[in-house]
Order: structure tokens, then sequence, then C-alpha cells
């Protein structure tokens, strides 16, 4: 919780919106300052082609957390 810039983790959980949102706001600064060499994310959903999505975020919540490298309860599902 303490890594999220967006403080979208808290007791209740992970809030998507408040994510989501301030990824697109990292996004529209990233792609201001660095967009001529971020490559574009082309996805196909039910056989339809998707506008294209650069694929910034933060992730620091994936950082220093027991699942970051490894399934943390790998060994009790043996």
């Amino acid at each position: 919780m303490k890594k999220c810039p967006a403080k979208a983790i808290t007791e209740k959980g992970h809030d998507k919106i408040e994510c989501y949102n301030y990824g697109q706001k990292v996004e529209r600064k990233m792609i201001s300052r660095i967009g001529q060499i971020l490559k574009p994310h082309i996805s196909r959903v039910n056989g339809k082609l998707r506008p294209p999505v650069f694929p910034v975020g933060c992730a620091f919540c994936q950082f220093g957390v027991p699942c970051m490298d490894k399934n943390p309860i790998a060994s009790e599902e043996k």
C-alpha cells in the first residue's frame, strides 16, 4: 500500500479505477516526453483490432512483495 503512488491500494483492496486513472496520467506524461521511442501495443478483442495503446504504468505495487518473482504458496500447493 505504501508503494502505490496512486493510493489505489488500501485495506479495502485494489481500486482499479484509481489505478487506471493514475496510469493514464503517467501515460500522457511519458508520451509527451518520449513518445517517439515508445512502441504502441495493438491487441485484438473478439476478432476486432483495438486502438493502439502505449504500455506505460508504474508497477510499484509489484516490487518488493512475496509474489514478485515466484508463487509464494507454490510449496503449499504440492
